[in-house]
């Protein structure tokens, strides 16, 4: 695990002001491979105001200095049957620092759902080319929207 991070675990809206300032720390090219647009701050913050917490799944990744959360993941529900949308995200002072494949591999190992075999990412985005080969999951790439397909390992009992 990354030495920036002193907790990994589960977002929900007690969490939401925490959320709000790590996702307004995204310059505006962050936001825009984030969200597929480019939005300003208050944009930003009303997405996390109304936030489905029930829906889509979050988790952190939390350090004991000022920055305060890290990185943040979140999974939402797709129309296939245990597969789910992938977004992370990495405070800008902490890139490179190993903070998202630390998110990843804490949701991939310690997942609650027995059915969620697959994650997606829309943009294949290179970063989450090199976690999932770092961290051994299955690793499908295509040209179309969803351009990653995620396998993840057998679910532990």
């Amino acid at each position: 695990m990354s030495p920036w991070i002193t907790e990994i675990g589960p977002l929900d809206a007690g969490h939401r002001q925490a959320l709000q300032l790590h996702l307004m720390a995204l310059d505006r090219d962050d936001r825009y491979a984030r969200f597929g647009r480019t939005m300003s701050d208050d944009a930003v913050l009303g997405w996390v105001q109304n936030l489905n917490w029930y829906q889509a799944r979050w988790w952190g990744a939390w350090s004991a200095a000022e920055t305060g959360l890290l990185g943040g993941l979140q999974l939402t529900p797709t129309l296939h049957t245990g597969v789910c949308e992938l977004a992370l995200t990495v405070h800008p002072c902490a890139r490179h620092q190993g903070v998202a494949t630390a998110l990843l591999k804490y949701v991939a190992e310690t997942r609650t759902e027995t059915d969620l075999k697959a994650l997606v990412c829309g943009n294949g985005h290179p970063a989450v080319v090199r976690m999932a080969r770092t961290l051994g999951l299955g690793l499908r790439m295509r040209v179309e929207a969803p351009r990653i397909w995620l396998t993840l390992p057998a679910h532990r009992i």
